[in-house]
């Protein structure tokens, strides 16, 4: 399986992002032993998606290997990368987000304890599917 790695901006924890993975169906999609795989469908060919943490909340640095009965060229295989970039919201910078929260007592608390959370993009995932089907 072609292995590349993912960058995405600091903080980012996988194991707080992906755990929101954990349930469905499993037939589709899982998240256990801190292993995330999906099954995509690429341009209508099944890809097996499978992401992994070798990083840190601070330097995070996500595996991603896929696996499929297609050859993809290079644009096919970034294709593949940006949306599982775009499904784990990894480009976005929070940087003012917690700079904001510091000031609340509240909040402070909740992104200590949460701290790299990154909410899944379902809506751009879908698009980027459709995008790709096309």
């Amino acid at each position: 399986m072609p292995v590349v790695h993912l960058y995405p901006k600091p903080p980012y924890d996988f194991s707080l992002s992906a755990a929101i993975f954990a349930g469905g169906d499993w037939q589709i999609r899982t998240y256990e032993h801190d292993i995330f795989r999906q099954a995509l469908d690429i341009g209508g060919n099944p890809v097996l998606v499978e992401v992994f943490s070798e990083g840190s909340v601070e330097r995070p640095k996500l595996s991603l290997s896929f696996c499929s009965n297609t050859l993809f060229s290079k644009s096919g295989m970034k294709d593949i990368q940006d949306l599982v970039s775009s499904m784990f919201t990894i480009t976005d910078d929070l940087t003012l987000f917690y700079e904001a929260m510091k000031k609340d007592t509240i909040m402070a608390g909740l992104t200590r304890q949460l701290r790299g959370l990154q909410g899944p993009d379902d809506a751009d995932r879908f698009r980027g599917t459709r995008r790709l089907g096309h």
